[in-house]
């Protein structure tokens, strides 16, 4: 086990992603299958989107990485990571992943569009997608459904679409099987202590990958790191605060659901009642003209009827 800063929070993520070396080693483990990579740069300064009353949302983090691809060609993709601790509106997504489309920033040396691979790490989880680690990938196919592999990626499709990569830090399983879980081991995010400056991860102490080591330290080092535990607090009492407001418009809109559904039951007895006072009126008046039929007076009906 090991004590590092808890990288749910968004300056600790950023002060781990401003090691260019560590941020190579992540955004190289989530993109393998793409090929090797062989440099990260920064695209430019965090984006930090804020909530309507002012807390923390998103953070978002762009890089430029150069990859090397199994025929050995070396290709430029933009790498857009976003943090999410709380479930986030789609169109919210959506919005940045078009900026990017637009960006100047996001385009190499000859002006050409980059090819955007979109890297999500969520605090919290997918309905329906309980795998840890989800890629989405473009599929290049004819009108049979038969796939088509180019023999280099294709300029026009490239610069139009753009590939996922999707972290449920909820669901990363503490028995680490491959590198790739090692590393995200450190994202882990439990239901206990999610809060806390600092969380303790299983780590084995004689490893001998230097690169996780790396990780470790530098998770280490946000710890002892007086700006970066001023801010830690800073971020933990707003986001308890905006889960007791979550949980105070939580109560009052289960009080307003259950006013709704008594007033609905108050409603539904009053037409019950109203119309059992109908049908029973219409009795009443059938009986009557039945009475009237049989030569009955009027006073001797009211009086039975009554009765």
């Amino acid at each position: 086990m090991v004590t590092i800063a808890n990288p749910i929070y968004d300056v600790v993520f950023k002060y781990l992603f401003e090691d260019l070396r560590i941020a190579k080693v992540i955004i190289a483990s989530l993109i393998a299958e793409e090929g090797r990579v062989l440099a990260v740069r920064p695209l430019r300064n965090e984006v930090v989107e804020q909530a309507d009353e002012g807390r923390p949302r998103l953070l978002r983090l762009d890089f430029s990485a150069k990859v090397e691809l199994a025929g050995g060609k070396v290709v430029e993709v933009c790498i857009e990571i976003q943090k999410v601790l709380k479930t986030s509106e789609i169109c919210r997504f959506r919005s940045y992943l078009a900026s990017q489309y637009c960006s100047d920033a996001n385009k190499d040396k000859e002006g050409r569009p980059l090819h955007i691979i979109s890297i999500y790490i969520l605090g919290h989880n997918i309905a329906g997608l309980e795998l840890p680690i989800t890629y989405v990938k473009n599929v290049i196919k004819d009108k049979d459904g038969v796939v088509f592999e180019p023999a280099s990626p294709i300029e026009f499709i490239e610069a139009l679409t753009s590939e996922m990569v999707i972290v449920q830090a909820r669901r990363i399983p503490r028995q680490r099987n491959s590198r790739l879980e090692k590393i995200l081991n450190f994202f882990r995010v439990g239901d206990d202590g999610r809060f806390d400056r600092h969380v303790r991860v299983d780590y084995d102490e004689d490893e001998k990958d230097v690169e996780i080591v790396n990780i470790v330290r530098r998770l280490e080092a946000a710890l002892i790191n007086e700006n970066v535990r001023r801010q830690i607090d800073i971020e933990k009492e707003l986001y308890i605060d905006e889960q007791d407001m979550k949980e105070g418009w939580e109560k009052f809109h289960k009080a307003e659901r259950e006013l709704e559904q008594e007033q609905k039951r108050r409603e539904e007895a009053e037409k019950r009642q109203e119309e059992a006072e109908r049908n029973a009126s219409l009795l009443k008046e059938r009986l009557r003209q039945a009475y009237r039929e049989m030569g009955m007076r009027d006073d001797d009906i009211d009086s039975l009827l009554k009765g």
